[in-house]
């Protein structure tokens, strides 16, 4: 081979490596790739690491949401946004204030008297605190609506332990701010157990002292929620809310099939099914608002849930601290609220807003319908430089870190 073969073939590798650089950087141009993060830099107030837990630094960010990887002592956990985060770290201290209860002698005392046959000693609770027990019905919840809601919905979506402890286990969970119907495994059973336990309510009354400022309510929510829901979710059963939520989508007007599709959607729990429809009712005076009950779709993560139930808080929200809501348009999948001053919203939970191209999707369908110019996006995360600049050249105008505002509480 001489030089001049060897120049030609060298010249034609770099051409060909260049062409290739050029090939991903000019595809890459038209989108932004996801953005990478540090904990500390994205929530510097919340605690990275306990006894009860540590999230690692590194934070990817998909579809618009943040994703960590947590550890505990039960599992490793994934939350896919930083609500559901939020979330599995309430659900950790959760689970070790439950954990400290093996040595509490009302936990040893009521749990000798409680259970049969498998418990013969205090000793083995010590070792083993949360094992699966048979337990003896300590009270069943005695209306006739719970008995009839339960003959007509039947057993819920993360519903588990004893029946007639479920009233028990509700109110334990309300005390520490997690969801008695949550996906959580190793603190289903932690529950089941102490709300089995023959002093479950001397132990749910000294859990509740031990927070500063009395119980922590509804902080599996990652928001606010109005009392009135706190106190139905804590003291009804799954079923009869269901049943309620069922009445209230029928005096909205929503079409039964469609409030059926919503209501019967697997994986989503009845509390946030029930916070969802809670947020419509207070909304009932908004032309089409029997129309949202098409949005969700089926939850496959916690992070799912918790973004339908944010985005229609912020509705409320707006609804009440800004400017009453007048009219929702279902745009494609996404809701466009207008309200009585003629401002289209969009309300978007979303922790990382980068231009990708489901977002440039969405803003043609706007533009189509002819929405998009002058729509208000409300977002509780932040936006990229490059995703403010598409916005801004397409009519839309940007919200940050709006939570402050639009999530609420009474």
């Amino acid at each position: 081979m001489n030089q001049r073969t060897r120049s030609l073939i060298a010249g034609a590798g770099a051409g060909l490596l260049l062409l290739g650089m050029l090939q991903p950087a000019a595809a890459q141009s038209k989108y932004e790739a996801p953005p990478k993060a540090r904990f500390g830099d994205i929530l510097p107030k919340v605690q990275q690491s306990t006894n009860s837990y540590r999230v690692m630094d590194e934070v990817n960010a998909d579809n618009l949401l943040y994703g960590f990887s947590m550890w505990t002592p039960a599992a490793w956990y994934r939350p896919k946004s930083e609500p559901a985060l939020r979330v599995r770290i309430g659900e950790a201290i959760a689970l070790a204030q439950l954990n400290q209860m093996k040595n509490d002698p009302l936990f040893l005392e009521g749990l000798t008297g409680a259970v049969q046959t498998t418990v013969e000693s205090a000793g083995y609770a010590v070792f083993h605190p949360f094992k699966t027990l048979e337990k003896i019905p300590k009270g069943i919840e005695r209306t006739g609506d719970a008995w009839q809601a339960r003959a007509t919905e039947g057993r819920q979506e993360g519903e588990s332990g004893g029946f007639f402890n479920y009233p028990a286990k509700r109110k334990l969970a309300f005390q520490l701010g997690v969801d008695p119907y949550t996906d959580n495994q190793q603190l289903q059973e932690a529950l089941n157990t102490v709300s089995g336990n023959r002093n479950a309510g001397a132990l749910t009354a000294n859990i509740a002292a031990s927070f500063v400022g009395g119980p922590i309510g509804l902080g599996i929510t990652a928001a606010k929620v109005n009392r009135n829901l706190s106190a139905r979710l804590r003291d009804n059963s799954a079923p009869q809310l269901k049943e309620q939520s069922r009445q209230t989508l029928a005096s909205l007007g929503c079409n039964s099939g469609a409030a059926a599709n919503f209501l019967d959607q697997s994986n989503y729990t009845v509390t946030y099914s029930s916070a969802i429809v809670d947020g419509m009712g207070q909304l009932s005076s908004v032309r089409g608002i029997s129309n949202y009950v098409t949005v969700p779709q089926d939850a496959s993560d916690l992070a799912t849930e918790l973004y339908y139930h944010l985005q229609m808080q912020m509705a409320v929200g707006y609804h009440r601290a800004q400017n009453q809501l007048a009219k929702l348009d279902v745009v494609g999948s996404m809701p466009v609220w207008t309200d009585a001053s003629g401002q289209r919203n969009v309300f978007a939970p979303v922790d990382i807003l980068y231009w990708n191209e489901m977002v440039d999707t969405r803003i043609k369908k706007l533009n189509a319908s002819g929405t998009s110019k002058g729509v208000h996006l409300w977002i509780t995360g932040r936006a990229t430089d490059r995703a403010k600049d598409e916005l801004s050249k397409s009519g839309v105008i940007l919200h940050q870190r709006s939570g402050d505002q639009l999530l609420v509480g009474d």
